[in-house]
């Protein structure tokens, strides 16, 4: 439900949340015991886990989407490849489309938005893994025998596979929203759960005041004191044209009046990284999380954006993936270009290259 959704992303009060608070309290009751229950069942071995061969390195999140683990996920494979590792990111395809609408690039309809942007990023660093049975293709490339490292995308509440490290991104700018687990909150699992994981990544700090990220990191060290906490940013890196291809540096966009498009959990994120380049936005166009586009949204969008004065349109690189063949046949009149944005650590990075090779020396 819209209302549900929009409490979930902007942490904002609506009346379809309020009507069914409720029912939603009970059902957060039901769904935290199941968590509870499945996490018992393996941690007894009642339920038992898989052991790759390769190294697993999971990335995830206690939250629902947002936080910035698929650009970690980036980040490994980056780090792995110049250093004789060889990478499978691993994801589940999450609402991968049903069918091929024409619209998007041909690995978006076979592996995903994020796969396929992940695909295209890493080219040759990394191979990139979609598939619903993370165990059973992790058992693939076990047999293939020459990946040495998986890195599972959204892997800290997949007991199925056994995983060497876990690090979990949390989102600074609203690390645990209402604090209730879904569906009366966003939490995946209560704050507690991050006593788990061996390293904490505190994502997008330059987006909020320094004593807001403090008191983050004193009450993340009551959850979990003995983990690595590393502090990132989502950098814009350059601009690149979705109709040509040709990458454009960052202060093309100075002064110039912009038009956005995505449909990403967190677009608050993405708009404050185009008035860091200089844009003006004139016109927000924002839908729902892994949206599947179609040729009258992008008409509406274009027009629009043209309507209120926009000299381009940025969008982001999970979005492309969903429309980039139409916009290559459809010339759409106005320069469009995809914004790159890496993750960089800015606190705690030796000792994150130090925890993370150390897992080859074991």
């Amino acid at each position: 439900m819209k209302g549900l959704k929009t409490f979930y992303t902007h942490n904002r009060m609506t009346a379809t949340y309020f009507i069914l608070w409720p029912i939603l309290l009970a059902l957060s009751f039901f769904y935290l015991l199941t968590a509870y229950l499945i996490r018992f069942l393996y941690e007894k071995n009642i339920l038992r886990s898989y052991r790759s061969a390769a190294k697993v390195i999971s990335v995830g999140n206690i939250t629902l989407g947002g936080s910035g683990k698929t650009p970690m996920a980036e980040y490994l494979a980056l780090q792995l490849c110049p250093r004789g590792h060889r990478a499978a990111i691993l994801l589940r395809g999450y609402k991968k489309p049903k069918k091929d609408n024409g619209l998007g690039l041909p690995d978006y309809y076979i592996l995903g938005d994020e796969a396929s942007m992940l695909k295209g990023s890493l080219k040759e660093n990394a191979v990139v893994i979609s598939d619903k049975n993370r165990v059973e293709a992790a058992r693939q490339i076990d047999e293939d025998g020459r990946i040495d490292t998986i890195i599972l995308d959204d892997g800290f509440q997949h007991w199925r596979l056994k995983r060497d490290l876990d690090i979990v991104v949390i989102d600074s700018t609203n690390p645990f929203a209402n604090g209730c687990v879904l569906p009366l909150g966003p939490l995946r699992e209560g704050p507690a759960s991050l006593a788990r994981a061996h390293i904490i990544c505190l994502s997008r700090v330059n987006e909020v005041p320094i004593a807001s990220v403090r008191q983050l990191e004193s009450r993340l060290r009551k959850f979990n004191h003995a983990a690595l906490l590393i502090k990132a940013v989502h950098e814009p890196e350059f601009l690149y044209s979705v109709v040509s291809g040709s990458k454009v540096e960052l202060d093309n966009l100075r002064g110039k009046k912009a038009g956005l498009l995505c449909a990403i959990a967190n677009p608050a994120s993405f708009l404050a990284a185009v008035k860091f380049c200089g844009a003006e936005v004139v016109s927000e166009n924002f839908f729902d999380d892994h949206h599947e586009y179609s040729a009258q949204d992008l008409e509406g969008v274009i027009r629009k954006s043209l309507d209120a004065g926009a000299q381009a349109i940025v969008t982001t690189q999970k979005d492309v993936v969903r429309f980039a063949n139409w916009l290559r046949q459809e010339k759409p009149g106005i320069d469009i270009f995809v914004l790159k944005v890496s993750l960089k650590i800015v606190e705690g990075e030796s000792a994150f290259y130090e925890r993370l090779h150390s897992l080859y020396r074991a």
